[in-house]
């Protein structure tokens, strides 16, 4: 078997990590880090899978290089590189040492070069290269012995060409790619081609002629006589493109194959790095890392650690997830243990002992099932609800959520997702043994819990988080793993009818769209509908992208009045994503035992605070369209007896801004009960109250929701279909109207850029590195964050405040209410019909009581069958 060398297009993958990933990711003490996380994502997982025997980086060097030279205006429209990347480079070098490559860059060449020389070195040496890269250039170096493994969305998402995929694509061989760019061009390059020859025309010249040089002799061939007149024209141009896009396969690189073994990743040195990058997700990824015989805790027996817990009224409490399956707990107090217990349903029994050994049938012993029901003993440990969420597999409701390292991390930093590895790292200086040893790793997790809280503790109490620790998040543990063991019903017949059609809908807009583009095409490939739109029906050229014309939605947006076909393609780009992301995907996760869906609440996904919602996002689902309001409806009740109540904060983040800004405007408003989104608009309109209209109200909705989120006049003017200049006087009109507001937004961003972080009423802090970026857009994006964050923080505060007294008071209301969902400002109840008065009297007393602002909290509350046809509850 052929010999494997990687190589690595190092500043490419870098740069598309860079504008994958948020510019906000940073570490807590503002080092910009999404293009290290990316690249770190990326090739973890290559390197594990695929261990190649040789692997090489290249870089480009900083400098013109031979190109420049060849032609002034090379890559002259590309901006100056980020500062905020140039601030990652140094750390893309580590990255890349701790992985055990080799790099390298060259004075006066590009990395594409070194990556050709290299390869055509391996190609003699007998070697399969795999090149990685986001660069289309190096697919003019895929043959039988290279391929190419390119970027096409962000990170994840990869295209591995060989030729025939080459072909495949583009219309021409691997060799003819330098032709084919010096007929199309390269407006990431700015390397010229031929005006009006785009890659339909040059994948057919190609296909006659082998290359430029030869179709340059031979025009009189060509069919078109107005297309030879322009290539002979611009013959000076195309052999000048084809030496701008022609990679160099001799530079001067003094590396040889035998200088690029690759002998592996260096795990204690990445180990270091991921921690001071608080890299927390990507630890788990790294190879074994045994623990010493020395810190790996000693067994007890756990009739012996049940009795030290009872005796001290805590537990600390680790699990073992090998592939994501609860096979195992660690207890233990601070001075006793730990005790460790093997879990397996008999779903998960393994023939041959498997993992745990031939013990591992077991079920939970009565008495530590008690112990971790009883509310009396604290639980204590990192990611208590997903401790607690697999324990339901065993019908064991644990209860006495006491203390939880994750959470108290989330606050400390809350833009970094810290799981165990990161924490014992972070704090402690000290690494876990692998995912891949799941017992020790809970064992000695659970002997470090007390170590842990005392280090979190103290920056809990220094930051003075301890009440929002205690009395907002822990809460939710139990009242988060409770939501989703009940999900919602979900009416599948309704919804696989809904799908139905919405497939017919989108096979008679696609059959539309090829009636009117006079041929049959692939509507979801952006090249084959670019080269229709652009090429065949010759709309108003849009952006050009490395793989052709740009058919984003802003792009369609603009082009929308001037073909027909235009709305269609966008009517059936929507019906397709609601097919896809909605229907297909409930029906494929509604749970065949319950009929219910189940998502997954996340307490440490966002820095403001919000809970998220993943597999599936229930938090998402669309309410504004009527096909998105067709979902909801399939969303029901669980049975006749029972609805489903909606109770819902009324504009709070206005009313948090009323009282954050106390401006006297906005806060009289909300006192007297006035409908503030008609009140906006008859300032903005200049009507009375009486003569606003529907329109005008949706209008000043909209501006309301525009100042909270820091929406500027150019989105706002898309937004409201209006003139840029209209924009810029809605928002000047409404801060007239509302001086306090502005001054209030003004001051928290001034504060901001002195503290470097910003605080919700409950004193949630949010670090807005960004502010600290030299790059204006970056830059912009932390002022919207450090405007907005004390409203959204704050309104997330409140909500997750009246979860925690809603929840122990429920069951009194009423025994077969469940609390199913919370979507940001509204909470979901399933409620027997009876008990609707009830259930509403008291869920809107704890949410309006949740909080004392200056204005009053109001909810509305509205019940019905499904989660769409609702009426109002008095």
């Amino acid at each position: 078997m052929a010999k494997q060398l990687l190589v690595i297009d190092g500043n490419s993958l870098l740069h598309r990590a860079f504008h994958a990933l948020p510019q906000s990711l940073s570490t807590s003490s503002g080092q910009p880090t999404n293009a290290i996380y990316g690249l770190a994502q990326m090739l973890l997982p290559l390197l594990k899978e695929k261990p190649p025997d040789a692997a090489l980086v290249a870089f480009d060097a900083p400098g013109k290089t031979f190109r420049d030279e060849l032609f002034e205006d090379y890559k002259a429209g590309r901006a100056p590189t980020d500062e905020t990347l140039i601030a990652q480079f140094g750390l893309a070098h580590e990255l890349i040492d701790a992985l055990g490559m080799t790099q390298t860059e060259i004075a006066g060449y590009e990395a594409d070069d070194i990556i050709g020389t290299i390869a055509e070195k391996a190609r003699g040496a007998g070697f399969e290269v795999l090149i990685i890269t986001g660069d289309r250039d190096v697919l003019q170096l895929v043959d039988d012995q290279i391929s190419v493994l390119a970027t096409i969305r962000g990170l994840s998402e990869t295209r591995l060409y060989e030729p025939d995929k080459v072909y495949e694509e583009y219309g021409v061989w691997p060799e003819q790619i330098a032709d084919y760019k010096a007929l199309v061009g390269d407006s990431s390059d700015n390397i010229p081609g031929v005006v009006g020859v785009g890659p339909k025309t040059a994948a057919l010249l190609l296909g006659q002629f082998p290359h430029v040089e030869e179709l340059l002799e031979r025009l009189d061939e060509v069919d078109s006589d107005k297309l030879a007149a322009k290539l002979k024209e611009s013959s000076g141009q195309i052999q000048l493109s084809k030496k701008l896009a022609t990679i160099v396969l001799d530079s001067p690189l003094r590396l040889d194959i035998g200088d690029l073994t690759w002998e592996g990743i260096q795990p204690g040195q990445l180990r270091q790095l991921f921690a001071r990058l608080e890299f927390s997700r990507l630890m788990e990824r790294l190879p074994v890392q045994s623990a010493t015989p020395a810190s790996q805790p000693a067994p007890a027996e756990l009739d012996e650690v049940t009795q030290a817990i009872k005796a001290a009224g805590y537990c600390n409490l680790a699990a073992a997830w090998p592939e994501d399956e609860l096979r195992g707990l660690a207890l233990a107090t601070d001075e006793v243990g730990p005790a460790y217990l093997p879990l397996a349903l008999a779903k998960q029994e393994d023939s041959d002992g498997g993992l745990f050994g031939e013990d591992a049938g077991g079920q939970v012993p009565s008495a530590v099932a008690k112990l971790l029901e009883d509310p009396e003993i604290a639980k204590r440990g990192c990611d208590l609800k997903q401790i607690a969420t697999g324990l339901d597999d065993y019908d064991i409701r644990v209860a006495g959520c006491q203390w939880d390292g994750a959470l108290a991390d989330y606050l400390i930093a809350p833009q970094r997702d810290q799981n165990a590895d990161a924490l014992a790292a972070c704090y402690l200086q000290e690494a876990l043994p692998s995912p891949e040893q799941p017992v020790e790793r809970a064992c000695q997790l659970a002997t470090m819990i007390p170590r842990l809280r005392a280090v979190l503790d103290k920056e809990i109490e220094q930051l003075d988080l301890m009440p929002l620790f205690e009395r907002v998040e822990m809460p939710q543990i139990e009242i988060l793993r409770d939501m989703e063991r009940a999900g919602i019903a979900l009416d599948c017949e309704q919804i696989a009818q809904l799908g139905t059609h919405i497939q017919a809908d989108q096979k008679e807009l696609g059959e539309q769209i090829h009636e009117l583009a006079a041929e049959q095409f692939n509507i979801n490939s952006p090249q084959q509908l670019g080269e229709i739109l652009f090429e065949k029906l010759e709309l108003p050229e849009g952006r050009r992208t490395k793989t052709g014309w740009s058919t984003a939605a802003d792009v369609l947006e603009e082009l929308r009045g001037e073909h027909e076909i235009v709305g269609l393609v966008l009517e059936y780009r929507q019906l397709s994503k609601l097919y896809s992301t909605y229907i297909k995907a409930l029906l494929e996760q509604v749970s065949p035992e319950t009929g219910r869906v189940h998502t997954t609440f996340v307490q440490t996904a966002t820095a403001t605070g919000r809970l998220s919602s993943r597999n599936p996002n229930l938090q998402n689902i669309p309410k504004r369209t009527e096909l998105g309001r067709s979902v909801r409806a399939c969303f029901i009740a669980g049975s006749p007896e029972t609805v489903l109540l909606c109770a819902d904060y009324s504009q709070i983040e206005l009313r948090i801004l009323a009282h954050l800004s106390g401006d006297e405007n906005l806060v009289s408003a909300f006192v007297a009960g006035e409908d503030i989104h008609k009140r906006t608009a008859a300032a903005l309109f200049g009507v009375s109250l009486d003569e606003v209209s529907r329109k005008q109200r949706d209008a000043a909705k909209t501006v309301n929701y525009a100042v909270i989120y820091g929406m500027g006049s150019q989105a706002l003017a898309t937004q409201l279909d209006i003139s840029r200049e209209e924009a810029d006087k809605f928002i000047e009109d409404y801060f007239a109207q509302l001086p306090g507001v502005q001054q209030y937004m003004d001051q928290i961003v001034r504060q901001a850029y002195e503290d470097g972080y910003v605080q919700t009423i409950c004193g949630r802090r949010r670090p807005v590195p960004e502010l600290n970026s030299n790059n204006r857009g970056v830059q912009a994006y932390g002022e919207r964050a450090a405007a907005n964050t004390p409203l959204q923080g704050s309104a997330a505060d409140i909500m997750k405040i009246a979860m925690a007294d809603i929840a122990p008071r429920l069951v009194e209301a009423s025994g077969g209410a469940r609390m199913l969902l919370q979507v940001h400002d509204e909470l979901v109840f399933e409620v027997p019909a009876e008990d609707v008065a009830k259930v509403s009297k008291l869920t809107k007393q704890m949410m309006e009581e949740a909080w004392e602002l200056s204005v009053p909290l109001s909810v509305d509350i509205k019940a019905g069958r499904n989660w769409r046809d609702l009426e109002q509850v008095s």
